[in-house]
């Protein structure tokens, strides 16, 4: 973990705890606590999943997710409970990290374990009645993320990578003259 990784993360969840208790806050004023508790979730939650994808090297979906997510998000905010949805918010963010940062089904499985604790943490967080506690304590523990190990790319680099690259495209502009002079 590199230390400037770990303080941008903790930044990060910083600024969307402050964000999230002023929504929150100024919420609170013109709807009920539940509600108002459920929109603050979608709101700290899309943050951090733009920030997820922004972040990412693989591009695609970045369009559909976030409408999937919002779409799933308003489905089922007037159906479940908090606890439930709050739940339902966790499991979105932990799918878009193991998709979308994880190379492989063990860094994904041990980021589940790490999102477990971080819900759990944020749980007792609640104790203080502070949304800003509750959403600064989930975010910091999902910062130890980056002590997720990631699949190696290749034990042994391919000392003519290049060369079987330029091959492959010779044979193939090979194989399509054949098909074309036919």
């Amino acid at each position: 973990m590199t230390s400037l990784g770990f303080f941008r993360h903790t930044l990060m969840a910083f600024l969307l705890a402050v964000l999230g208790a002023g929504a929150y806050t100024i919420l609170g004023f013109a709807m009920s606590g539940a509600v108002a508790f459920k929109v603050t979730l979608i709101l700290v939650a899309a943050g951090y999943g733009g920030i997820v994808l922004f972040k990412a090297a693989e591009t695609t979906g970045r369009i559909v997710v976030p409408l999937a997510w919002m779409l799933i998000s308003a489905g089922s905010a007037p159906v479940l409970g908090l606890a439930e949805f709050a739940l339902l918010q966790i499991a979105l963010l932990w799918l878009l990290r193991a998709l979308y940062l994880h190379g492989g089904v063990l860094a994904a499985l041990l980021d589940l374990g790490l999102t477990l604790c971080a819900a759990g943490v944020a749980v007792w967080a609640a104790g203080t009645g502070s949304i800003f506690l509750m959403v600064w304590s989930f975010l910091l523990v999902q910062g130890l993320a980056l002590l997720v190990p990631q699949a190696a790319a290749e034990a042994v680099p391919n000392d003519n990578g290049s060369d079987d690259f330029d091959r492959a495209r010779e044979q193939a502009r090979a194989a399509l003259k054949t098909l074309l002079s036919r």
